[in-house]
């Protein structure tokens, strides 16, 4: 598997690494260090870094160049290479020199590669200006050091590309014969346009705008007129299309009937189980109030039961009070509570004197 890291655009520092410029990002127009720092760590097999850039930030291109030598460590087995596109210029030429000594680099036959000196801005006193200064000499003499060691290039000539002012370009074929590239590519193929990295946010949908334009310009015809054999094609599909339509409605119609059916089966379950739960309810409620009337009834009954008691045992009265005793008497005493306090009521009614006789002998 071989993974590709383009740099492109202005090679700028992490701060740049932001959603609002993913667009800018995704089209080449900038490279962020990070971007490009994670592209390479996450590379599995053989790597290759394809340059076409402005420059820019200087440090931002030397954690990139740590970022090769990094992985080129821990890859010892894998590939690497580095190919110029069309431009490598200032900090993106330093790729090329600052490079693992055994990585491949290589160009576009028609591409440049410029080396000059760096340069800033700086804000203060005199000072501030002569400790930039003492900066760029050293960033300037470590690239012509690596340049010198890496090529044959006159160190004379080297000086005059970093002096103030001045830049020094090389084509492709130039920049072989001083051997700072080791081949120059003239039959490759053109490349794609420009992807985005993985860690892209908006990668999903650039790579999808690209697949859906190349998708698009593979099955469009160059002649949009449509031909006989298409036509009679579209007619065919037409036929099938009327044939199979009222076999399709017949087969909505009886899955809609089936599925009615089975609504039906369930609004049926649920009523019965809810007539089931009314029917238990009011059998509950009919126990409680059978319950409730036969504790009411043994209650009138014991107390019917100590009213009489009395009359059931009383002894037989004075010869007074005799007619309504012997009455009573006659009442056999093993008769039902209920029975026995009828035929007593009937006495009374019968005979309310000797009643009221034999109430004042009691």
């Amino acid at each position: 598997m071989k993974t590709t890291v383009r740099i492109s655009g202005v090679i700028v520092d992490s701060s740049y690494d932001c959603d609002w410029l993913d667009r800018d990002i995704a089209n080449g127009t900038l490279t962020p260090s990070s971007r490009a720092i994670y592209a390479i760590a996450s590379a599995a097999g053989d790597l290759e870094v394809r340059v076409n850039s402005y420059g820019g930030d200087v440090f931002a291109a030397k954690s990139i160049i740590t970022a090769l030598k990094q992985w080129a460590e821990t890859h010892p087995k894998a590939d690497l290479a580095v190919t110029v596109e069309a431009l490598a210029a200032s900090a993106a030429a330093n790729l090329l020199v600052c490079a693992p000594k055994r990585a491949k680099i290589r160009a576009y036959s028609d591409s440049l590669i410029m080396f000059h000196s760096c340069s800033t801005l700086t804000f203060g006193g005199p000072g501030a200006h002569k400790d930039a200064a003492a900066l760029m000499d050293r960033i300037n003499q470590d690239v012509q050091s690596q340049l010198l060691a890496r090529t044959t290039l006159a160190e004379e000539t080297v000086a005059e590309w970093f002096a103030e002012g001045r830049q020094g370009w090389l084509t492709a074929d130039e920049a072989r014969a001083v051997r700072l590239i080791g081949a120059v590519v003239t039959d490759a193929a053109p490349d794609a346009p420009p992807r985005p990295a993985d860690n892209f946010q908006g990668a999903a949908q650039v790579a999808a705008l690209f697949a859906t334009k190349t998708q698009k310009e593979q099955k469009m015809p160059l002649d949009n007129t449509p031909k006989a054999e298409d036509k009679e094609e579209e007619k065919d599909k037409g036929k099938d299309i009327e044939q199979t339509a009222p076999a399709a409605e017949e087969d909505d119609k009886e899955e809609k009937k089936e599925d009615e059916k089975e609504d039906e089966k369930e609004e049926k379950k649920e009523t019965d189980q809810q007539a089931d739960s009314g029917v238990q309810a009011r059998i509950a409620t009919l126990e409680q109030t059978v319950a409730e009337l036969t504790a009411a009834l043994k209650a009138a009954n014991a107390k019917a039961e100590a009213l009489t008691a009395g009359f059931r045992s009383k002894s037989a009265p004075a010869s007074a009070h005799k007619a309504f005793a012997d009455l009573l008497a006659e009442i056999p005493a093993d008769l039902p509570q209920a029975e026995w306090d009828d035929r007593f009521l009937a006495l009374r009614q019968e005979h309310p004197q000797a009643f009221q006789d034999w109430m004042k002998r009691k």
